[in-house]
């Protein structure tokens, strides 16, 4: 393995030199900088990034924990945090804890003893948060935390107005004369399901278009999506039209539809929330609450990397969703 030395042999300059120019530090002549940039490529030379971290007390890692990579709205936000990450110099550590809670604590305990130099989690539940996150953010790794809030832990979150992107939805089916208007969303572990809830009900209750009898609940997920609405659709009367709580039940419910020969929009309409890239590619092209999917890890990002700052105290950055017009939902048969 190429050594610091090396170079510094190649070059005729001191380790010294060396260090300063691959660390790109100042106090090293034009002359000096060629020659030692000259050996570095004919050498093949590569810093040693952990001897590095030890000397810094910086790892320059992010890590990014999140609860399922199978739901696309994860990797676009992933992506977001990855792009902001790198261009203030970090490498991004994906860890995905498949919504386990016992999962989600053994990956920050590694991520502990990792020595990430921030953490951004999406966490897989709002309780009380695990000891391995408390012990993290003792250590002074800032923590950020995104999508979903997490009771007793105190730091600043990042998140969608849910609330207000459930009125949007709902309002849209009203607009269009729908009044029997089933709704398929996650159990309420997560406050995004919950403020979800809270706002299709504040918009349809008043209208008397909130039916209990008409709600299921499941997982964010497209099986979720079709077997519960396919349970809604075999009603004697069924919906004429679907809230659903995200993009892959709305899609679930899109293939329950035509698994019973029903048209979108003229028999059925449906409406999803996220805005992921998958709602514009299906057929019909989905009407969704979008999120500013980017803009979320993006902050995210820009938030964990803040200098410290001990008289700071944690805030609720709440970004604001949009009503997607789509193809899917129409007025009412």
């Amino acid at each position: 393995m190429t050594t610091i030395r090396d170079v510094a042999r190649q070059a005729g300059v001191s380790i010294a030199s060396v260090s300063r120019v691959v660390n790109g530090r100042e106090g090293v002549g034009i002359e000096i900088t060629e020659r030692v940039r000259q050996a570095v490529s004919e050498l093949g030379f590569q810093p040693n990034s952990v001897a590095s971290s030890l000397k810094t007390a910086r790892t320059h890692i992010l890590a990014c924990v999140i609860p399922d990579i199978s739901n696309p709205f994860f990797p676009e936000l992933v992506r977001a945090v990855e792009d902001a990450a790198r261009a203030a110099g970090y490498a991004t550590l994906l860890c995905n804890t498949d919504d386990d809670p016992d999962k989600e604590a053994d990956y920050l305990r590694l991520l502990d003893r990792r020595r990430v130099d921030g953490l951004i989690l999406i966490p897989c539940h709002d309780e009380a948060p695990p000891a391995a996150l408390l012990h993290l953010a003792a250590r002074g790794t800032p923590v950020i935390v995104v999508d979903r809030r997490m009771d007793g832990f105190a730091c600043d979150i990042v998140l969608t107005d849910n609330r207000r992107g459930g009125r949007l939805a709902a309002r849209h089916l009203l607009e269009l004369g729908h009044r029997r208007i089933g709704i398929l969303n996650r159990a309420p572990d997560t406050s995004t399901a919950r403020e979800r809830d809270a706002g299709f009900r504040a918009e349809l209750s008043p209208a008397g278009a909130y039916d209990p009898a008409l709600v299921r609940l499941g997982r964010y997920n497209l099986e979720s999506g079709r077997a519960m609405a396919a349970d809604l659709l075999a009603s004697p009367v069924r919906p004429t039209a679907i809230l659903a709580g995200n993009d892959l039940l709305a899609i679930g419910a899109l293939q329950a539809a035509a698994d019973l020969g029903l048209r979108v929009p003229e028999d059925l309409s449906v409406v999803g929330f996220d805005g992921i890239l998958l709602s514009q590619a299906v057929v019909p092209r989905l009407t969704t609450v979008a999120q500013p999917i980017y803009r979320l890890g993006e902050l995210a990002v820009q938030l964990v990397l803040r200098p410290p700052d001990r008289t700071r105290r944690p805030r609720t950055h709440l970004l604001r969703p949009e009503l997607r017009i789509g193809r899917s939902a129409g007025r009412v048969p």
